[in-house]
C-alpha cells in the first residue's frame, strides 16, 4: 500500500506473462485519471476505463473491450507459499505453449469484473501490498484458421505488422436448378454448404469464414442500394434473419480501418449473388464509412457506453477534428450521459467520418423499435420516446449531406408521431410488400435445397410445422430461419421459435380482449382466416386502450399471424399455433391433452368433473362477465378441443345440424370409433 492515501495502486498481471512483468496502475482518488483525451474522475471510473488503461500501458492495439479482467488475491511473498501462485505459474505455461481451456474462477479463486463495476466498490480498502490484484485475459493474437479477420477486431497502426492470413478454404456451391414450390422474386436459391448450422451467431463474417453453411442472401446489397428511399425501414418478425443481414451490409459498404482489410472483406463475397453485379462492386465495395446503431437494454447507462465504443471504434478521426469537436468527442467517448450532447452522438459522428473519408454515411440500424417495446414494459415510455426521437431525427432528418442511405429493421413499425418523428423521407417495408420480399427469411427453394443437403425426407412435415409466413401479397411462402436452422440441428419437429420474453406486450393486450376479438380468435382455431384492419403503424399510447387493431397489428408483426393473397390473416403453421395454445394454456392453468383424451374416449363423466375443477380453480368471476358469459365459455371449449385438428379430427364451431345448431363439433377424419359430435349447451 502507497504511503501516499491519495493513491490507490493495484498490481496486474496479463494470463501468460512471468510473474516478474506485473506492473502497477496507479489512481488517485481525488484527481482521478487520465485516460485518453480526458480525465476520469475516480467516482465513475469503472472497468471499461480500467481495461483502456491496460491497453494504454502495454501498447495494446485491439480494443480495450476484448480484454477480460478478474480480480484476484495472489499473495507473491515467498514466506506466503501461496498455492495460487504456484497454479498461476502453470496457467502461464499452459498459455504459453497448449493453449488449455483456464478456469480462473475454479483454480484461483478470480471473480469476474463487470464493464459497469466501479474501481471504488472493487477495492472499498486500499488493496494488499505484494499482491496480485487483477488478471488480464487478452484475445487470442492472430486470426483464427478459416476465418478472415476483420478489421472490427481492433484498430491497427498504419505501421503495424499484421500476421499472415489465411484464405478460407473454398465452400461447395449448391444451387437449385428449378422453381420447386413457388415464385421466386431473385431466381435461384444457392447454398454454401459447410460443416454445421449456424445457431445463435448472428454475424455474416463469422458464418462464411467459420465452416457453417449459409444461403445466399447477398442480393440484398443490390436492392438495398437500388432503393429510391434515402431512409427504408425493413420489419419482419424475431429471429427472421435480420441482424446477419446487417452485418453483411456492414461488411459490404464500410471502409476497412486497415486498408488490407479489403482483401478479407472480398473473400466473404466471392461467388456470391452481388460477385455477379461489378458495376455495384467497383462503385460500393468498401466505400461508405458504417455507422451502425444498436438498441439499450438498460437504456440510458447501457445506451451510453455503446456510443462509446462506437466513438472508440471510429477514433482514427480525432486529429482531424477541431477544438471544439474533440470536446464533444471526449464527452461522448467517455460513457457518461451528457444532456444536449448525447442526443446528437450519431449525427456528429456521420459528419466526423464524411469529413474524413470523404464520403456519405451509409447508416445500419437494427432493432430500432425494442427500447420502446422495453420501456412500455418497465413505465418509462415517454422518456426513451423523447431520446430516441430527438436522436434519430437528428442522424436522418434534414442531414443530406452526410447521408448517403439508411437502413433500418425491426419487429413493428413505431407511429411518427412518436419513434420516428417527422422522418417523412422514409419508407417502410412490411412482410406483405414485394421490395425485400425474399431477402428475410428462407424461401421455400431454399429450405428445400438445405433439406436436401442434409438428408432431411420431412419436407411435408417441415412445411406444416414452419411454412406460412406469405410475403409480396401470397407470391413467396416463408419460413423461419432459426426454426428451420434449429431443426437440422436436433432432428426435432417441435417449437423451436420459443417465447423468449418478447410476448409481454401482447398476451397483457390479449387477455383484455374484447368479444369481438375472441369470437374471431375461434375462427383463427379452426384453421380459418379473418377479414380485419392493419394498423399501418404501431402508437404505443394506444396500448393501454386494448383497441382491437392495435392488438391485431402486433400479432401480425410479430409473426403470429401472417396475411394471404385476399389480405386476410390466419395462423402460419403448427409452430406459431403451439404458441397460441401455450397462452391459452397459461392462463387458465389446465392439461389439454388429458381432458381430450378424456372426452374422445367418451369418458364424459370424468371429463365433465374435470371441466368444472378447471373452471372453478382457473376462473375468476371478473374474467366471464355476465354480459358475454356465453361468448367466453364458448371460446374456452374451442380453445380447449382446437388441438384435434393436428390428430386427424375436423373441428366446427356454431353451425346447424339437423333441426338446430351445435356449439362445437368434432368430427374424425378417418373411420375411428368414438364420439363424432360434442355440443356445449351450458356450463353452471
Amino acid at each position: 500500500m502507497s504511503d501516499f492515501n491519495d493513491i490507490m495502486i493495484i498490481f496486474c498481471l496479463v494470463l501468460g506473462d512471468s510473474i516478474d512483468d506485473r506492473f502497477t496502475i496507479n489512481i488517485s482518488r481525488t484527481e482521478g485519471k487520465k485516460i485518453g483525451h480526458e480525465k476520469i474522475s475516480f467516482e465513475v471510473l469503472n472497468i471499461v476505463h480500467f481495461k483502456k488503461l491496460i491497453c494504454e500501458y502495454c501498447g495494446y492495439t485491439f480494443k480495450a473491450n476484448k480484454l477480460r479482467s478478474w480480480k484476484v488475491s495472489i499473495s507473491t511473498k515467498p514466506e506466503d507459499e501461496d498455492d495460487k501462485l504456484t497454479k498461476l505459474q502453470k496457467l502461464a505455461q499452459d498459455v504459453l505453449n497448449v493453449h488449455a481451456e483456464i478456469d480462473i474462477k475454479k483454480q484461483l479463486g478470480g471473480v469476474l469484473l463487470n464493464p459497469d463495476c466501479l474501481i471504488k466498490d472493487i477495492f472499498v480498502e486500499d488493496p494488499p501490498n505484494k499482491h496480485i490484484h487483477i488478471i488480464i485475459e487478452k484475445p487470442a493474437e492472430g486470426p483464427p484458421l478459416k476465418r478472415a479477420r476483420t478489421e472490427e477486431e481492433g484498430n491497427y497502426s498504419q505501421n503495424k505488422e499484421e500476421p499472415p492470413w489465411t484464405p478460407s478454404p473454398k465452400k461447395q456451391k449448391i444451387m437449385t436448378q428449378t422453381n420447386l414450390f413457388s415464385i421466386m422474386l431473385d431466381g435461384t436459391a444457392t447454398l454454401f454448404a459447410g460443416k454445421s448450422i449456424p445457431i445463435g451467431c448472428d454475424s455474416f463474417g463469422e458464418i462464411v469464414n467459420g465452416g457453417c453453411t449459409f444461403l445466399d442472401k447477398t442480393s440484398l446489397i443490390s436492392e438495398f442500394i437500388e432503393c429510391n428511399s434515402l431512409v427504408s425501414l425493413v420489419v419482419r418478425p424475431r429471429r427472421f434473419g435480420k441482424t446477419i443481414n446487417l452485418t453483411m451490409l456492414r461488411d459490404f459498404f464500410s471502409i476497412p480501418i486497415h486498408p488490407d482489410n479489403e482483401d478479407y472483406r472480398r473473400e466473404l463475397f466471392v461467388e456470391t449473388k452481388i460477385s455477379e453485379r461489378p458495376d455495384l462492386f467497383d462503385k460500393y465495395f468498401c466505400k461508405y464509412p458504417d455507422c451502425d446503431g444498436e438498441t439499450w437494454s438498460n437504456m440510458q447507462a447501457t445506451f451510453c457506453k455503446k456510443l462509446a465504443e462506437l466513438y472508440e471504434e471510429h477514433e482514427y478521426v480525432y486529429d482531424k477534428l477541431d477544438k471544439y469537436e474533440k470536446l464533444n468527442f471526449d464527452k461522448i467517448h467517455s460513457g457518461i450521459l451528457q444532456y444536449g450532447i448525447t442526443e446528437d452522438a450519431l449525427l456528429d459522428l456521420s459528419k466526423y467520418l464524411k469529413d474524413y473519408h470523404m464520403s456519405k454515411c451509409i447508416v445500419l440500424i437494427d432493432e430500432y423499435d425494442h427500447p420502446l417495446n422495453i420501456a412500455y414494459r418497465y413505465n418509462y415510455y415517454d422518456k426513451a420516446c423523447g431520446f430516441f426521437a430527438s436522436l434519430f431525427g437528428a442522424l436522418l432528418k434534414s442531414n443530406d449531406e452526410n447521408l448517403e442511405k439508411a437502413l433500418l429493421v425491426g419487429v413493428s413499425r413505431v407511429a411518427k408521431s412518436e419513434h420516428l418523428s417527422g422522418l417523412n423521407n422514409m419508407l417502410v417495408f412490411p412482410m406483405h410488400n414485394q421490395e425485400y420480399a425474399d431477402k428475410f427469411g428462407f424461401t421455400e427453394d431454399e429450405v428445400f435445397i438445405i433439406l436436401q443437403y442434409y438428408n432431411k425426407s420431412q419436407a411435408e412435415e417441415v412445411k406444416d410445422w414452419y411454412d406460412g409466413y406469405m410475403a409480396s401479397n401470397g407470391r413467396v411462402h416463408l419460413y423461419n430461419p432459426w426454426s428451420i436452422n434449429k431443426f437440422i440441428s436436433t432432428n426435432h419437429l417441435e417449437a423451436h421459435w420459443v417465447d423468449t420474453g418478447g410476448t409481454a406486450t401482447i398476451k397483457q393486450l390479449l387477455w383484455h380482449s374484447n368479444e369481438d376479438f375472441r369470437n374471431k380468435t375461434i375462427t383463427l382455431f379452426q384453421k380459418g382466416a379473418i377479414n380485419v384492419g392493419i394498423m399501418r403503424v404501431i402508437d404505443y399510447n394506444l396500448l393501454s386502450q386494448y383497441a382491437n387493431d392495435t392488438l391485431w397489428t402486433l400479432l401480425y408483426y410479430g409473426g403470429y399471424l401472417t396475411m394471404n393473397e385476399k389480405g386476410h390473416l390466419y395462423i402460419p403453421n403448427t409452430e406459431v399455433f403451439t404458441e397460441w395454445k401455450g397462452w391459452l394454456n397459461n392462463r387458465i392453468s389446465f392439461n389439454p391433452d388429458t381432458m381430450l383424451e378424456m372426452l374422445l374416449q367418451c369418458n364424459l363423466t370424468k371429463f365433465e368433473k374435470e371441466l368444472q375443477i378447471m373452471i372453478m380453480k382457473s376462473l375468476s368471476y371478473f374474467d366471464i362477465p355476465d354480459d358475454s358469459a356465453e361468448t367466453n365459455y364458448h371460446m374456452l371449449m374451442v380453445g380447449i378441443l382446437s388441438p384435434v385438428q393436428y390428430h386427424n379430427y375436423e373441428l366446427s364451431s356454431n353451425g346447424e345440424a339437423g333441426e338446430g345448431c351445435f356449439d362445437v363439433r368434432i368430427v374424425p377424419n378417418t373411420n375411428l370409433s368414438g364420439i363424432n359430435t360434442y355440443g356445449v349447451q351450458s356450463i353452471q
